[in-house]
């Protein structure tokens, strides 16, 4: 019964991390919510400073009956590495860094760790040591 709980706090720790991109960073919207893959970007204040978070959502997958996908479509143009295409960027759940230039034109990978039609996937920018 323990899971419940230490479910809850997880859930609860990823709000409270991604709340300030969230509520005071820029909204771009990738599709609608008829597509699958559909995704919201949300970009900070301070890109250095703070992860850019997609949220990755798939309402369709339960009414069509289809596998989830595995990637966001290449052709979405993540509008907050455009800015700066050479900043490299961790992807938290993998620990995998890349630069905004190869996640713009490679897509994401989806881990549905959230759910099985919905997922968070934060990218924190890498800062480099001297």
């Amino acid at each position: 019964m323990a899971a419940v709980p230490d479910r809850a706090a997880e859930l609860v720790d990823r709000y409270l991390d991604i709340r300030p991109v969230v509520l005071g960073g820029r909204v771009h919207v990738h599709g609608s919510p008829d597509n699958r893959g559909y995704a919201l970007e949300f970009a900070p204040a301070d890109p250095a400073a703070e992860p850019i978070v997609m949220m990755v959502l798939d309402i369709l997958r339960e009414r069509l009956g289809g596998a989830p996908i595995d990637r966001l479509h290449p052709g979405i143009r993540l509008r907050s590495l455009s800015a700066d295409p050479d900043r490299s960027y961790r992807i938290r759940s993998t620990g995998d860094v890349f630069t905004g230039r190869r996640l713009s034109a490679a897509g994401l990978d989806v881990g549905w760790d959230l759910a099985t039609d919905c997922d968070l996937i934060s990218l924190d920018p890498v800062t480099k040591q001297l």
